[in-house]
């Protein structure tokens, strides 16, 4: 399922890419994988600015910040924390590869 936030009346895909992934830790000199145990608010920007870029919205760390802070402004950090953690899940979670089915 797609993690769908609405900017200036449009909805813009909050995706991580395989791209975004790799300049997020090139911005930030920390892993995508490790993140969640030291994350402060210049590395969430940065992951959200990276995800809007990986869905083709054009703007700054800086924009990414405002447009951050509006949501958080709405609704609170904690759904601003799922949203981000909702496009992680979207990206890496799909990885899994089905079981074999079990015969008898």
């Amino acid at each position: 399922m797609a993690t769908v936030i609405q900017i200036k009346g449009q909805p813009v895909q909050i995706k991580l890419t395989i791209n975004a992934m790799v300049k997020f830790e090139e911005a930030t000199g920390k892993s995508i994988t490790a993140i969640e145990e030291d994350m402060g608010i210049k590395d969430m920007r940065a992951l959200f600015h990276v995800c809007l870029c990986s869905s083709n919205y054009s703007c700054t760390e800086d924009e990414a910040g405002e447009i951050m802070g509006q949501y958080i402004e709405k609704f609170g950090m904690d759904k601003f924390g799922k949203l981000l953690s909702g496009a992680m899940k979207d990206s890496l979670g799909k990885s899994k590869i089905p079981e074999p089915a079990q015969t008898t």
